[in-house]
C-alpha cells in the first residue's frame, strides 16, 4: 500500500492534470503549456511550435519531450471527458457533436502532427545521447507508433471510432420491462443473482429477447468494422487485423501464438475444473439440470448481497472508499459526482463513463 500511495503522490505532483468545467488543463509543472481545448485551432499553434522548435542540446531535447508529453496528456484528457459526457447520455446532442468533432477533426490532424514529431525526435542528433534506461520504453513505443502510421488510415480510424460509438449507443437504449418496472440492461442482469429460479429465468429470457432484436444492426456494425479494420491492417502491411492490433497495442512480450497456446491450456486444464464446479453447483441447488440462469445465483441459493440502498448511498460509500485508499482520489471521485457521472445504471448511458472518469 505504501508503494501504491507513493506512486499516486508522484503522479499527482508531476502531472497535476486537473479537468475543470471549461476544459482548461494545468499540465506538467516543468511545462509552460496552459491549454483550453475547444477546437483544432486551440491545438495547432502548439503542434506547430513543437515542430519548429530548435533543439540545440540533449537538455533541450528532454525539455521538448516534456512539453510534447504535456500536450499529449491534455489531448487525451479532453478526448476522455468528451467520451464521458457522451456515455453519460448517449442521446445528448451537444455531447454527440463534441465527440464526433474530436474524432473527425481533432484526432486525425493531431495524428499527422504526432507522426512528424516522432520523426523530429528520431532525426535529432541528440536522440542517441538520451539515457537508455530512462527512455528505452518511451522510444520503443514512439518507434512502434511511427512504423504503424499511414496517412491513408487516419480517416478509417475515425470511422472505426464512430462505428464503435454507434454500438455503445445501441445497447444504451435497451429498456427491459420486468415485473412492472423498466430496467436497464445492467439492472436486468442483476436479477440473475436472485434466489428465486423463476425470477432468474424470466430475467434471462427478457434480456436475451431484447439482445436478439438487435441482431441485424449489431451484425451490420460488425461487418462494417471488420472491413474497416482489415483495410487499416492491409494498408499498414499486415495480412490481418489481429497481427496489426497486436503491434498497435504494444504487445512486445508475447505473441499471438502464445495467446493461442493459452487458449488451449484453458481448454485442457480450466474447462474440466469449471465443469466440476458446475456439477457441484447443480447438486447444491438441488437441480436436475443446470441452465444459463442458474450460473450467477449464490451456489447455496442465498439471497444476493445488498451493500447499498439506492444511488446516493452507493455514491457516498464509493467516495469514502476511494478516500481511504488515498485522499488525493477525492478530487476524482467528487468531480465525477458533481458532474453527474457516477456508477448508477440509467437508460441512455453506456455504463463506461465512470470507468474513464476514474
Amino acid at each position: 500500500c505504501q508503494h501504491v500511495n507513493k506512486l499516486v503522490i508522484q503522479f499527482y505532483n508531476y502531472f497535476m492534470v486537473t479537468p475543470v468545467t471549461n476544459s482548461v488543463f494545468l499540465l506538467p509543472k516543468s511545462s509552460k503549456i496552459w491549454l483550453s481545448i475547444k477546437n483544432w485551432e486551440d491545438l495547432e499553434p502548439i503542434y506547430q511550435e513543437l515542430q519548429a522548435r530548435a533543439i540545440p542540446s540533449v537538455e533541450a531535447l528532454e525539455a521538448w519531450i516534456v512539453d510534447r508529453n504535456a500536450l499529449e496528456i491534455a489531448v487525451y484528457e479532453e478526448f476522455g471527458w468528451r467520451y464521458i459526457r457522451l456515455t453519460t447520455n448517449t442521446q445528448h446532442e451537444a455531447a454527440i457533436k463534441e465527440y464526433e468533432y474530436f474524432v473527425q477533426q481533432i484526432s486525425p490532424k493531431a495524428s499527422a502532427y504526432e507522426f512528424q514529431l516522432n520523426k523530429k525526435l528520431f532525426d535529432s542528433p541528440y536522440a542517441p545521447a538520451l539515457n537508455k534506461e530512462q527512455y528505452r520504453i518511451y522510444l520503443r513505443d514512439i518507434n512502434n507508433s511511427s512504423r504503424l502510421f499511414r496517412e491513408e488510415n487516419v480517416a478509417l480510424i475515425a470511422e472505426e471510432r464512430l462505428q464503435a460509438k454507434h454500438y455503445g449507443t445501441l445497447f444504451s437504449k435497451i429498456v427491459i420491462p420486468f415485473q412492472a418496472v423498466d430496467l436497464t440492461l445492467q439492472q436486468a442482469l442483476g436479477k440473475l443473482e436472485e434466489s428465486d429460479r423463476a425470477t432468474r429465468e424470466q430475467a434471462f429470457k427478457l434480456v436475451h429477447s431484447n439482445l436478439q432484436a438487435l441482431t441485424v444492426e449489431v451484425e451490420r456494425i460488425f461487418d462494417d468494422l471488420r472491413a474497416i479494420r482489415l483495410k487499416i491492417a492491409n494498408q499498414a502491411n499486415f495480412d490481418n487485423y489481429r497481427d496489426y492490433r497486436f503491434q498497435h497495442l504494444g504487445r512486445f512480450d508475447y505473441s499471438s501464438q502464445d495467446c493461442l497456446n493459452f487458449h488451449e491450456s484453458i481448454k485442457t486444464t480450466i474447462v474440466p475444473i469449471v465443469t466440476t464446479i458446475h456439477e457441484r453447483r447443480k447438486r447444491n441447488l438441488q437441480l436436475e439440470e443446470l441452465r444459463p440462469w442458474d450460473l450467477n445465483v449464490d451456489p447455496m441459493a442465498q439471497a444476493p448481497l445488498q451493500p447499498f440502498n439506492g444511488e446516493q448511498e452507493l455514491m457516498e460509500k464509493s467516495i469514502r472508499l476511494l478516500h481511504e485508499l488515498h485522499p488525493l482520489l477525492d478530487n476524482v471521485s467528487n468531480g465525477c459526482a458533481k458532474q453527474g457521472i457516477w456508477i448508477w445504471s440509467r437508460a441512455q448511458t453506456s455504463g463506461t463513463a465512470v470507468t474513464i472518469c476514474l
